[in-house]
């Protein structure tokens, strides 16, 4: 009987070391500090294809690497792992400061002007896994009006989506604002608005980069129009739309 005992309890054991053998899998670390855990598929001089335990696929390159290795993970806890190679598609709540400038003109009110906008802009990124930004934000416009003597104001409240569409370090991004912009001078009332941007985001840390691109955006507003034609000239306040088109430098953190 006792022999009995002993014989089970080897077989016992040797059933759950065999239970926990050691799955090797490669792990690359980014210079960034995310962590990719799973199967490199390809792998070139310049870049390197790995495939995560959940079937998703990461290409980089080799200059966005800092270490590939093997690394040991046990079959039972796989789930850890597959936790440890997603980490970096986990959504997470960040901010962004923005500062833009450049030409904004008006029909009929005013032509080719200076302006200057700060905003900032909370919300969430790494959406559904994807490197996708989504938020909403404040800013302040003010464009410079030769017939005026004090700059053209404008609060724009809105929300952002911004897409950066390679998994690099650096890569290209586009993104859309839209929402509504509040006029704060006298005689110039804000309206719905809408802009569409494009440029180069570089990241910087896991949670941080920075970006700059050019932008194209245009607001309906209430100002003061000049209008001439065969009759004569007319100045009336009403409806036109104004067009903005610069540069913007963020920082994502």
């Amino acid at each position: 009987m006792r022999h009995n005992l002993i014989l089970l309890f080897f077989v016992f054991i040797s059933i759950q070391l065999w239970g926990q053998e050691s799955v090797s899998h490669d792990k690359i670390t980014l210079n960034t500090g995310e962590v990719y855990i799973g199967e490199i598929i390809a792998k070139t001089d310049e870049l390197v294809m790995i495939k995560t335990q959940s079937g998703k696929r990461y290409q980089f390159q080799l200059s966005e690497v800092k270490k590939i290795e093997k690394t040991n993970l046990n079959e039972s806890s796989s789930t850890s792992g597959k936790q440890a190679s997603e980490i970096n598609t986990k959504g997470f709540f960040c901010g962004n400061i923005e500062l833009s400038g450049g030409i904004s003109d008006a029909k009929n009110s005013f032509v080719s002007s200076p302006f200057s906008e700060g905003s900032m802009v909370f919300g969430a990124k790494n959406i559904s896994g994807k490197d996708v930004f989504l938020g909403i934000g404040v800013g302040y416009n003010f464009t410079f009006i030769p017939s005026t003597t004090d700059p053209v104001s404008f609060l724009p409240v809105f929300l952002r989506f911004q897409n950066v569409l390679l998994k690099a370090r650096t890569a290209p991004f586009i993104g859309v604002d839209a929402g509504y912009s509040f006029g704060l001078n006298q005689n110039y009332n804000g309206g719905p608005m809408i802009r569409a941007s494009v440029g180069i985001v570089h990241k910087t840390g896991y949670k941080s980069d920075i970006y700059a691109g050019i932008y194209a955006g245009i607001t309906s507003i209430y100002a003061p129009l000049t209008v001439t034609n065969d009759l004569g000239t007319f100045n009336y306040q009403g409806q036109t739309s104004m067009t903005n088109l610069g540069l913007k430098l963020g920082f994502h953190f």
